[in-house]
C-alpha cells in the first residue's frame, strides 16, 4: 500500500473526517462513520468513487473556500464572510448545493477502510492554523 493525495478536508474533527481523496489513483468521496450509540467517531471510513464533474465541482468549490481562508488569515475579511455565509457567495453555495445532492447520490463500497493519514510538509500552508495538506494510506477494514 502506498500513500497518496488527500484532494481536500471538507471536514476536520481530530483529523480529516470526510473530503476527497485519491484511492488507487481515481478520485474517491471519504467520510468518517460515527457511532451513534457513543455519538463519537469510529476509526472506520466509507469511500466512494466520484465522476469527473463531481471531482470539477468540488475543485471550484474548494477554491473559493481556499481563496476566503487566505484573506481571512492575512486580516483581509473575518470569519462572518465565510461563503456558505450571507449572500456574498451565491456561486459557493449553489456549487455546495450541488454537491450535497451528488453525495447523497453515491454508492460506497461495501468494505470500510481505515486510513493512516500523514501531513504533508510543504510550504501550501503558510500559515500554521491553516488546513494542512494531507496523504492517506487507505486499508480495507477486516
Amino acid at each position: 500500500m502506498l500513500y497518496e493525495p488527500v484532494l481536500m478536508v471538507w471536514d476536520y474533527w481530530d483529523g480529516p473526517r470526510e473530503g476527497l481523496t485519491q484511492y488507487n489513483g481515481q478520485a474517491h468521496y471519504f467520510k468518517c462513520l460515527l457511532d451513534e450509540a457513543s455519538d463519537e467517531y469510529t476509526e472506520l471510513f466509507t469511500l466512494s468513487p466520484i465522476s469527473a464533474s463531481f471531482l470539477k465541482i468540488s475543485i471550484k468549490n474548494w477554491e473559493i473556500y481556499k481563496d476566503w481562508e487566505r484573506r481571512l488569515h492575512k486580516g483581509l475579511t473575518s470569519l462572518q464572510t465565510h461563503p456558505s455565509k450571507g449572500d456574498e457567495c451565491s456561486e459557493y453555495k449553489q456549487l455546495e448545493h450541488r454537491l450535497e445532492i451528488m453525495v447523497n447520490a453515491l454508492t460506497p463500497f461495501p468494505h470500510k477502510f481505515k486510513p493512516t493519514f500523514k501531513v504533508i510538509n510543504n510550504t501550501n500552508t503558510p500559515i500554521s492554523y491553516t488546513m494542512k495538506d494531507y496523504e492517506a494510506m487507505w486499508s480495507i477494514s477486516t
